[in-house]
């Protein structure tokens, strides 16, 4: 049986931003954090790759740029 991944309180934080509007990219995921957060793109940046090696976003490249979208 596959055990769904725990989301750290920051990993949470854009996981509820993604399910408002999603797939953005990281830096309208940044910006839409940064009123609440102050995060740094950096910090938004690490929290996504850590999120994409837990399984619980996919990170889909763009024209735009790579966008962070989730799983349902």
């Amino acid at each position: 049986m596959h055990e769904k991944p725990v989301l750290t309180d920051a990993e949470m934080k854009i996981m509820l931003k993604l399910w408002d509007m999603h797939p953005q990219t990281m830096m309208e995921l940044t910006r839409a954090l940064e009123g609440e957060t102050h995060w740094s793109k950096y910090t938004v940046i690490t929290l996504l790759k850590r999120m994409e090696t837990k399984g619980t976003i996919t990170m889909i490249s763009s024209v735009h740029g790579k966008r962070p979208t989730h799983f349902d």
